[in-house]
């Protein structure tokens, strides 16, 4: 399979995951790249200009999913750049925290890969018509 470029970032502290949705992914077309924590997650999108599409767990082991979203805005660099969020959750009650977050999406646990691959799309398409 040819190497592309990603489009998209996921975001999970448990490898496993990481290479199961990299692979549903690059099987669905969508090319990505993954990261474990927020730091690793910094440094895949200061790499890859052009991801678009942000997919992060919200539980990181002691990290929040959501705090990528303060990290691009305060890196001297990223908080240029424009990305949709897509953030997964096994806690109901920790969806409340994500209300002030800018262009995202909620998902919960357990996900249908058919309902993440249709909202990467989706996602994907819109950041496109953006720029």
């Amino acid at each position: 399979m040819e190497r592309t470029t990603p489009t998209v970032l996921v975001i999970d502290d448990v490898a496993e995951i990481v290479e199961e949705l990299l692979t549903l992914l690059s099987l669905r077309e969508i090319s990505a790249t993954g990261a474990h924590s927020l730091d690793g997650a910094i440094g895949a999108l200061e790499n890859a200009p052009q991801i678009r599409v942000i997919a992060c767990d919200v539980r990181l082991g002691k990290e929040s999913g959501f705090d990528i979203c303060d990290r691009i805005r305060t890196h001297p660099r990223l908080k240029a750049r424009n990305f949709a969020y897509i953030f997964i959750s096994g806690d109901p009650m920790r969806l409340n925290q994500a209300s002030h977050l800018p262009k995202h999406s909620i998902l919960t646990k357990p996900v249908e890969p058919r309902a993440l691959i249709e909202l990467l799309r989706e996602k994907l398409d819109a950041m496109r018509t953006i720029g």
